[in-house]
């Protein structure tokens, strides 16, 4: 059955002597694996749309019991080639595509995620990737649910990761201060910013 949908090329890898095994990022369709017959040949169907987190207008048939797809053709919407490549901004590009894979789930479709990998694609320029970075790194924990709720607070045995600060099975509270831009322990928050700071856990 043909198919057609927005995408993200997230990953290419040889698949027998000219073809790529492509794994892309779909608007309708969630995460999708296929191969692309060819495409280390064919520049008409694939030129450079078969890049790593280029966006593209993706077309594909499906059939009944095969878990690979056969990706026909590719057409380019926008290339992160068209900005100036420097290995910072290689780097960057390599670890989103590297997230969105691991993280998340075939065929389950996420407009949310879609779009927020459009907005840091935009702003990822050789001379800003960290804030366009830290955003992703925030917003996709918390779209597929890992981010913990700051404005949760309580006390508890917590499990955050401060080496030697606490005994085994003992609390050790984090502190998210309004004045900072980071979580803290107890130790190491100034006692005057608890009343202004949100008590948090990792099981919160």
């Amino acid at each position: 059955m043909p198919r057609q949908s927005e995408a993200v090329i997230l990953r290419t890898y040889p698949f027998h002597e000219a073809d790529l095994l492509v794994t892309f990022f779909t608007r309708a369709e969630g995460k999708i694996r296929g191969v692309a017959k060819a495409a280390k040949k064919s520049k008409r169907r694939f030129g450079g749309a078969l890049e790593p987190l280029t966006h593209v207008m993706a077309h594909w048939e499906e059939k009944e019991k095969q878990e690979l797809v056969r990706l026909d053709s590719c057409d380019i919407i926008t290339s992160p080639l068209v900005n100036e490549v420097t290995y910072p901004r290689v780097v960057a590009l390599s670890y989103v595509a590297e997230v969105i894979d691991q993280l998340l789930p075939d065929r389950e479709p996420s407009d949310a995620i879609f779009r927020l990998t459009l907005t840091v694609l935009n702003h990822l320029r050789a001379d800003s990737i960290w804030m366009p970075l830290t955003y992703f790194d925030l917003w996709i924990v918390r779209l597929i649910g890992l981010l913990p709720d700051l404005h949760f607070a309580r006390r508890s045995n917590a499990f955050w990761a401060f080496p030697g600060r606490a005994p085994a099975g003992r609390t050790c509270a984090a502190f998210w201060p309004s004045a900072s831009s980071a979580i803290l322990s107890a130790s190491w928050s100034p006692r005057p910013c608890w009343n202004e700071s949100t008590e948090v856990f990792s099981d919160s």
